[in-house]
């Protein structure tokens, strides 16, 4: 039996690199915020990078 779907092969691939770029981008900020703990540095620069990786990330969700 053979199933066949609607997605082709480079949409596919372009959602999966979407998706690990999404990955990436939250882990570099996670670990520039607990970079930013640990140093004991201004807090309030989190939330405004916070800002930044929400929107990239709502963006990237809506034109999939």
């Amino acid at each position: 039996m053979v199933i066949e779907s609607e997605i082709h092969h480079s949409h596919w691939v372009t959602n999966n690199a979407v998706f690990k770029g999404i990955i990436i981008l939250w882990a570099v900020y996670l670990l520039a915020a607990g970079a930013q703990n640990f140093l004991d540095l201004e807090e309030r620069s989190v939330g405004l990078f916070a800002g930044f990786v929400s929107i990239i990330s709502l963006v990237a969700f809506l034109i999939l």
